[in-house]
């Protein structure tokens, strides 16, 4: 297989525009969280209870969204859990929230983020089989890692330009819903896909 095959393929596309935004999203949060906790309205003890707490609900993604994906249409799952992302920065946007909101946020984003890699990889494996996996799989990457170049350094520009982080979580939060609708509109190539292996 060769990779104008993949690139020729819409669903390629779907998938990298998709990962744009996410690739943006996820480094520009981990590494300027504590900042953007503290902006939210956390406390010192607040921010170390929760930047601790996003590691755990990491791991309760993956082992969440693995079991998921597993059991239904990658696409739905991928919207769905992706979506949490996507609420996550819309809570974060707020000003003076309670602990309980600022963690709830955490559980969110990092939920979101646990998934992310796991519903790339049962996406490409579903659309483009073990033959083109790796190659459609590291172009997928490639976007990601483009978008999270520019995640950190804006995220950081805009706290040293504002004091504050509105002008980029908003964007943020819009631009992975978008990545979350994408994903969900792979769903019906997918369920052909699979009546179609299911038929031969």
């Amino acid at each position: 297989g060769t990779f104008a095959a993949i690139l020729t393929d819409w669903r390629f596309w779907v998938i990298a525009i998709a990962y744009l935004p996410i690739g943006f999203a996820v480094p520009g949060l981990i590494t300027n969280m504590e900042l953007i906790l503290g902006a939210s309205g956390g406390g010192e003890r607040v921010v170390v209870i929760a930047a601790a707490l996003f590691g755990v609900f990491v791991i309760i993604g993956r082992i969440v969204g693995g079991y998921l994906l597993d059991r239904f249409n990658p696409s739905l799952v991928g919207a769905t859990l992706i979506l949490s992302l996507s609420f996550a920065f819309v809570i974060l946007a707020g000003q003076d929230l309670s602990p309980n909101m600022i963690i709830l946020a955490i559980a969110l984003a990092g939920f979101g983020t646990g998934v992310e890699f796991d519903v790339l990889s049962y996406l490409i494996n579903k659309i483009f089989g073990s033959a083109l996996y790796n190659k459609a799989f590291g172009g997928a990457m490639a976007v990601l890692y483009l978008g999270a170049a520019f995640g950190p350094f804006l995220f950081g520009r805009t706290y040293d330009a504002d004091g504050n982080f509105d002008a980029v979580l908003i964007p943020t939060a819009i631009g992975v819903a978008v990545a979350s609708v994408l994903v969900g509109c792979l769903y019906r190539s997918l369920h052909t896909h699979e009546a179609r292996a299911e038929n031969e």
